[in-house]
């Protein structure tokens, strides 16, 4: 395996995950009420408890409860803290090294995947989940090059040529170099307003929209899962009913009252893009380069794409567009 970027994020999913169950059909109203509450759209959330107020034992219990549980919840359920307190993200990255330390066997691996010192915030790349990841990576026929520090010169007739090692043979080649997130699906379709703008110029200095599900000069185009709303903060499913609920309701009522065309006004668009910029530079992710702000794209801004106030003050800011008679855009 050749790593081109440290990635600190694997998070193990539950080792009863097998046992788990669909709820039943009676508790779905409630849980679809209930994730609309929580930061990340899921059932459940931080811990209520604020990071400072507990003792270091009583945070290893729920750091211990959380990577018990499985899936995001030690990314999502522990502390909120996480993404804004770098004491409380150095505590949290320490607990994960331990634990995936403890599952590595070559000392060189151990400091590759998991090193002592974290080199960016935890949870500020995008963590995944596996379950016998390391497990593979323990394999004695499986090699970890570093390319950062041994990069690849060329790819060659038997296989992959890099600084130190020279010609590795490789018989496949999987190439997992990442993807244009949030913006990418968008700008690489050809979308005019019909004036000879495109969406591509228009966002060529940065990423604008009104409540992350749409752009000023761009009437009756709407997007989900898109640039500026919680997006990948969030879990998607949740986060598109959301969004998509709120725009139905709005072709409902612009249906009932005979209107055919609505647009975003620019001041809305600007301080909606300023709020999402704003939130963005008070946590600790502006300092690491993620595809969360496109820095994995070569000549892609840099810049705030997802919307990380949490979904409910999100669906909030839905709600209060609506209750004020869609305060921000002009219809006709």
């Amino acid at each position: 395996m050749r790593q081109r970027s440290f990635n600190d994020e694997p998070i193990v999913t539950s080792s009863n995950s097998s046992e788990w169950q669909f709820p039943n059909k009676i508790e779905y109203e409630s849980i679809f009420n209930k994730i609309k509450s929580t930061f990340s759209g899921f059932a459940t959330d931080f811990y209520p408890e604020k990071f400072d107020n507990l003792s270091a034992t009583e945070r290893q219990k729920v750091y211990e409860d959380s990577w018990t549980h499985g899936g995001c919840a030690f990314w999502l359920f522990a502390f909120s803290e996480l993404f804004t307190n770098q004491e409380a993200n150095d505590e949290a990255y320490a607990f994960w090294a331990e634990k995936i330390r403890a599952r590595i066997h070559h000392p060189i691996k151990k400091d590759l995947l998991a090193p002592l010192k974290p080199i960016y915030a935890w949870g500020s790349k995008r963590p995944c989940l596996e379950i016998s990841y390391y497990d593979v990576l323990n394999q004695t026929n499986v090699d970890i090059i570093d390319v950062s520090s041994s990069p690849i010169i060329e790819f060659t007739e038997n296989g992959i040529k890099t600084k130190t090692e020279g010609v590795v043979p490789a018989d496949i080649v999987i190439l997992a170099t990442g993807f244009d997130a949030l913006t990418g699906g968008i700008l690489d379709i050809n979308i005019s307003n019909g004036k000879g703008n495109s969406i591509k110029e228009k966002w060529r200095k940065g990423t604008k929209s009104y409540l992350g599900v749409c752009a000023s000069d761009f009437p009756n185009l709407f997007w989900v899962y898109g640039p500026h709303g919680p997006a990948d903060f969030s879990n998607a499913p949740t986060s598109i009913g959301i969004q998509c609920d709120w725009i139905a309701n709005l072709l409902l009522k612009m249906q009932k009252t005979g209107q055919t065309r609505i647009v975003a006004n620019e001041n809305a668009e600007e301080i909606w893009t300023k709020h999402v910029q704003d939130l963005w530079k008070s946590s600790l992710l502006p300092a690491t380069d993620s595809w969360y702000q496109g820095s994995n794209i070569p000549g892609k801004i840099k810049e705030a794409l997802c919307y990380i106030g949490g979904v409910p003050s999100y669906n909030g800011k839905l709600n209060s567009c609506r209750d004020n008679d869609y305060e921000g855009f002009t219809s006709a």
